[in-house]
């Protein structure tokens, strides 16, 4: 079975454009690949006046935690992983719902899906991967495989006892 790890080393303000955290997959503890990658939404989305709207009122951020994932095929992001089938994913923005617990519809997807801007994430929640990485990240899964997928700290602090 694959694990996909992203390690969570930056919020969606910080960077606001590019990749700061990063994303390791492993077969049989065997490292296939690892790069540069997001598991934050874009810091803002332009509103119908030209004005941003932070992210904090319109996307989820995926909170630490074990998942599941699927190799599929999308209508928009062609081949993908599909994270707990499109069900419940843990969020960790308690303003964007109503209870701040979870949120639908979550894949790991190709950064910057149709923008000019290559450093643009293009995620309303959605874990990405720089489109310079994508063609190599994508190949280690075949559609129909499944695996598990993990969100932690880049670094784990211990306060001691």
């Amino acid at each position: 079975m694959k694990t996909v790890t992203f390690l969570v080393n930056s919020t969606p303000e910080r960077p606001a454009l590019g990749y700061g955290d990063y994303v390791i997959v492993e077969s049989d503890e065997a490292l296939l690949f690892g790069s540069h990658a997001s598991t934050c939404p874009n810091p803002y989305r332009l509103n119908d006046h030209g004005s941003a709207v932070p992210w904090k009122l319109i996307y989820d951020w995926i909170a630490d935690g074990e998942y599941q994932w699927q190799c599929i095929q999308h209508d928009k992001y062609g081949k993908c992983l599909l994270i707990n089938g499109g069900g419940e994913v843990a969020s960790r923005n308690p303003v964007k719902n109503n209870d701040g617990s979870v949120f639908t519809g979550v894949f790991v997807h190709v950064g910057g899906h149709n923008s000019k801007n290559p450093d643009w994430r293009g995620s309303a929640g959605c874990l990405t991967i720089p489109r310079d990485y994508w063609p190599e990240f994508i190949a280690c899964f075949e559609v129909g495989e499944s695996g598990k997928l993990i969100v932690k700290p880049f670094m784990e602090v211990n306060h001691g006892s």
